[in-house]
């Protein structure tokens, strides 16, 4: 059994945009959260369009985004976003958002200017450099120890991969791909310290992991619509599995436990 202790860090439980410490600030429909080495949290704000900071004491700010769906780049709020859903960062402080509704992988560096790092905005599924690349909604995203990304690219049924100097290549899924994994709407990424990538594969009820050689294998068929994973320090992954309304590990020997949830729909600590 795993004991732990559930309690709210941010947020009022009504729709909203209001920052402020703890739970006087508010979020609509969050989505992503990433850490960094400081112990700020980023929040992918789907339903505000925006991306939020929670600092150490609780203190929620917007780091980006005017709230009004768009495509534009700039500092802070100046900059916007539709339905962002995964976010990452990297040992820099750079912040990366899965922009799902523009297509769009997007970058906030360290002093809070975005940039469009890889997508043309148009569906598509094209490798290139930057904007010569596209995407189909990109639900997750996260990075490795080399500045690489990784990309849950859920409409295209495919895991990317994004390179320092913005190259997007396919890593995993799809058909005739070096792998021939076959993923099915693709929600979450997340890498352990190896940089072996781990996949909530919603469609497919299932996780995934893709070795450092692409070799995709199913770690755990159990699940009910998967969608945000991650990997702890000591190698646990923790699972959210939000049709079921759990939260679920797999440690180190792959064993599966809930860590927390009810099963039920509830805001109890």
């Amino acid at each position: 059994a795993v004991n732990v202790t559930v309690s709210p860090l941010a947020g009022s439980g009504d729709p909203g945009s209001a920052n402020g410490t703890g739970t006087t600030a508010s979020f609509n429909q969050p989505v992503g959260l990433a850490i960094d080495a400081a112990g700020n949290i980023y929040v992918a704000d789907l339903g505000n369009n925006l991306i939020r900071k929670i600092n150490s004491h609780g203190v929620v700010t917007t780091l980006a985004g005017s709230g009004a769906q768009g495509a534009a780049n700039g500092i802070g709020t100046a900059a916007s976003f539709f339905e962002p859903s995964g976010i990452a960062v990297d040992a820099a402080g750079n912040v990366y958002v899965a922009d799902y509704g523009n297509n769009m992988i997007r970058k906030i560096n360290s002093t809070g200017v975005v940039t469009t790092l890889a997508g043309s905005g148009a569906i598509g599924a094209a490798n290139g450099t930057g904007t010569a690349a596209s995407f189909y909604v990109p639900s997750g995203v996260a990075a490795d120890t080399a500045g690489n990304l990784y990309v849950a690219d859920f409409g295209n049924n495919l895991i990317r991969k994004i390179k320092s100097n913005g190259l997007v290549t396919t890593l995993a899924g799809g058909v005739g791909t070096a792998t021939a994994a076959y993923f099915n709407n693709p929600a979450g990424v997340a890498l352990d310290a190896a940089d072996n990538v781990y996949v909530a594969d919603f469609g497919n009820n299932r996780i995934e992991r893709i070795n450092s050689h692409g070799v995709v294998t199913s770690l755990v068929t159990f699940f009910y619509y998967p969608s945000g994973i991650t990997v702890g320090v000591a190698g646990n992954i923790y699972i959210a599995d939000p049709t079921n309304n759990l939260i679920w590990q797999i440690n180190s020997t792959g064993a599966l436990t809930k860590l927390a949830g009810s099963g039920n729909p509830g805001a109890a600590n």
